[in-house]
């Protein structure tokens, strides 16, 4: 399959052969939807007098991924120019001043306090001297995660692919002392520990009130797993392309995750692809659904409702194991042993 020229917000699902988005109607309906919003988002920020130092604003989370559905958050990802600190008022003036021109479509906003309520710059996700610093600010190394996992630009577009590929070329720089490090093995090990501290969030993180924690793990076992599942196919492989593999992992970065799973999928793994799918369409459906978000807000779920979401779970994590495992054959040798040492 030829791989996209564009990112989702303006073209239709690009990985026909491998899945047919239309019979799942529900994934169906949440890419035309959307599409619809990511283009009211452009062209009210097009139209309004921004801040001149916003260098471009990227949609993360459901509405990236092509996933909206009711009551869906809407995840902005600001970037400022490198003239201006993160952390100051005139920051947040510029933040608010998105937000400001945004209001007319009444998006629910992200988390106050969530790696999406503060603004970033190309100094801070490009910082020499943070790379391999574990205790990194979250907000930072969320953000830059997430331009990898599904962001997509609804502004400034051009600085947007500028800024993927200073990333790109921060993460897969030569390790100083051994050229035999693989261009892949950095953003495969923050990439493991991107997920796994997600993980362990789910498991413990209660800050927030038991509604919030049951909706954040319903979400992590479901489109965050995909999230995560589809970059690392990604990653795995142009482990294995011969010419140019950070051009094509750039490229691929167009994708959304679930696209990323069946653009590398053979026709021989097409059923695993549509048990995905079919998974994920549920999942998507009980979202959509105000009653049951109400429910696991409320922390009132029934215990038939809860053993039904945590058999989902985990019938998703196993079609994306064997899809995951059967891919790994094709991979680099070298990045298949990464997974596990």
């Amino acid at each position: 399959m030829p791989l996209p020229h564009t990112f989702a917000a303006h073209r239709s699902w690009s990985a026909e052969t491998a899945l047919v988005l239309s019979k799942h109607p529900l994934l169906d309906t949440a890419w035309i939807n959307s599409q619809r919003l990511l283009q009211q988002i452009s062209d009210q920020l097009r139209a309004a007098t921004l801040d001149p130092r916003i260098l471009t604003v990227a949609a993360s989370g459901s509405l990236g991924r092509m996933e909206a559905v009711a009551g869906s958050d809407a995840d902005l990802i600001v970037v400022l120019s490198d003239e201006i600190t993160t952390d100051s008022p005139q920051a947040q003036q510029a933040c608010d001043s998105v937000w400001e021109a945004l209001e007319a479509l009444q998006l629910p906003h992200s988390r106050r306090g969530g790696i999406f309520s503060i603004p970033t710059t190309p100094a801070a996700l490009c910082n020499v001297s943070a790379r391999g610093k574990i205790d990194e600010d979250i907000p930072t190394f969320g953000k830059r995660f997430q331009l990898f996992c599904d962001a997509q630009p609804v502004y400034g577009t051009v600085a947007y692919e500028q800024l993927l590929s200073d990333v790109i070329r921060w993460y897969t720089a030569a390790t100083p002392g051994d050229a035999t490090i693989p261009w892949w093995q950095y953003l495969l090990n923050d990439l493991l520990r991107y997920y796994r501290s997600m993980c362990v969030a789910a498991q413990w993180d209660q800050s927030h009130g038991v509604g919030f924690q049951r909706m954040r793990n319903f979400k992590h076992a479901n489109s965050r797993t995909v999230m995560y599942a589809g970059l690392l196919c990604l990653l795995g492989e142009c482990s294995s392309v011969p010419q140019d593999p950070l051009q094509q992992f750039q490229a691929m970065l167009r994708l959304t995750p679930l696209e990323r799973l069946a653009w590398s999928c053979p026709s021989a793994q097409e059923a695993d692809m549509t048990a995905i799918a079919t998974i994920y369409a549920r999942y998507l459906e009980k979202l959509d659904d105000p009653r049951f978000r109400q429910s696991l807000l409320d922390d009132n779920l029934t215990e038939a409702h809860t053993a039904d979401w945590a058999q989902s779970g985990h019938d998703l994590r196993n079609a994306l194991s064997r899809f995951l495992d059967e891919r790994r054959q094709q991979w680099a040798p070298e990045f298949a042993a990464a997974l596990w040492f």
